[in-house]
């Protein structure tokens, strides 16, 4: 998921304050004293969309976060407001939200927490709340901005033993594709959700996981739409089942996941026929000295769940330039794959291979590609440059075709 781009002229100041001191004990309380930590995020953001013909804004986001913890005991407050200099439309964008709240006890291999969390359930095939730290989204309709976060409200559960590590959890999730905080005719969340998932270690270089699923939601003057899903996962790492490998430099890992509806693993298989609400990720990755490449592959149909966040392959680049070709990911119907290679050169250089390719079935055929070739180095140790190129589509955004090409030079203040 990303934040929507706008066509913009702004000038943007973020302002970020963290302070953190001991709390004072209590009377008659000798053990040691608990740690409060608070900290704020200011953002104060000018311009003018030129696409319109509305007059320059201002818009003020800030965000403030208190967290109390003593021993194996944590619990944080969150508030977040928003302030435009105009609120048109029928919807308002300003707002005045309490946006995290939570409470946590954690303890040799337990934790427990309540209120708002983060979980996922393999690599979110079937579930994923998750936040993108420090990120700032500007939402399109209504025009406000909040941080990036899909919390579930509920309670999280984790607890592991040996070889078994096991999650579990309820509550109600963010909806998806989600919108700011305080509009009252378009609740954030929806539904309710509850599941888990457990991953056992049979050997240093297996594991073995099974995820579970149920949700549960209404829409107005209908009753309640159930749902199950269920979800196997496995992960080999080569090097421990031959250490000789490893002792030459070379590694290998695969990574393979099925998640499917009212799915019976012994029963059904691993079906990806179009008419089965599937989703199966596979992921390799190999390294030998230093070279290192990893290929993906996704297939994914009727899984558009509203509470997932499969994984897109699609290239996240350093290079801001390259990193805007981002690509939405419509998981009612889509299957790609990417390549990636990573290596050093002689004379302290270094070179970046990224492929992708999918096609989407949501809407009619649609494609996108992207290959991106990165070359880098830093053989002064003083000036560190890289070359970068690429070249691709995406239909689904709209884009028949686009071509990027960059210089970048950079120097460390302070360096001899």
């Amino acid at each position: 998921m990303r934040a929507a781009r706008r066509g913009a002229l702004a000038i943007a100041l973020l302002l970020s304050a963290d302070w953190t001191r001991p709390a004072a004990p209590r009377a008659g309380d000798d053990g040691p004293p608990g740690s409060v930590q608070a900290s704020n995020l200011l953002l104060w953001q000018a311009g003018r969309d030129p696409l319109t013909e509305a007059s320059a804004s201002t818009g003020i986001f800030d965000q403030f976060d208190l967290v109390y913890g003593r021993d194996g005991l944590r619990a944080g407050l969150r508030a977040a407001s928003y302030r435009p200099s105009r609120d048109e439309g029928f919807l308002p964008a300003r707002y005045d939200e309490i946006t995290m709240k939570y409470a946590e006890w954690e303890d040799e291999g337990l934790r427990l927490r309540l209120g708002d969390g983060f979980a996922t359930l393999g690599r979110g095939l079937l579930f994923r709340a998750f936040e993108l730290g420090g990120v700032v989204r500007d939402a399109v309709f209504p025009p406000a901005q909040y941080t990036d976060s899909r919390s579930l409200e509920g309670v999280i559960l984790e607890a592991g033993r040996g070889p078994v590590s096991l999650l579990l959890f309820g509550g109600e999730p963010v909806r998806y594709p989600d919108v700011p905080p305080g509009i009252v005719e378009l609740p954030r969340r929806e539904g309710h959700v509850g599941g888990g998932h457990a991953t056992c270690t049979l050997h240093p270089a297996l594991d073995l996981g099974a995820g579970y699923l149920r949700s549960e939601r209404q829409a107005p003057d209908s009753p309640p739409e159930l749902a199950e899903y269920a979800s196997a996962d496995l992960t080999l790492r080569a090097a421990r089942l031959a250490p000789s490998l490893a002792e030459r430099g070379f590694d290998l890992q695969a990574y393979a996941e099925y998640a499917g509806q009212s799915w019976d693993p012994l029963g059904d298989g691993l079906e990806t026929g179009g008419s089965t609400p599937h989703a199966f990720y596979t992921a390799t990755q190999i390294s030998c000295e230093r070279w290192g490449g990893s290929f993906e592959t996704k297939d994914y149909d009727g899984f558009a769940l509203g509470w997932n966040d499969p994984p897109n392959l699609v290239p996240e680049m350093s290079q801001h330039l390259l990193n805007r070709m981002s690509h939405f990911l419509l998981a009612g119907g889509e299957h790609g794959r990417q390549l990636s290679v990573m290596g050093s050169l002689p004379g302290e250089l270094s070179l970046q291979v990224e492929s992708a390719r999918a096609t989407n079935e949501v809407n009619g055929l649609k494609r996108y590609r992207l290959d991106t070739v990165v070359l880098q180095g830093d053989p002064l140790a003083r000036v560190h440059w890289e070359v970068f190129a690429a070249t691709g589509h995406d239909e689904v955004e709209g884009l028949t075709r686009h071509r990027t090409a960059g210089l970048a030079a950079g120097r460390e203040i302070g360096r001899g």
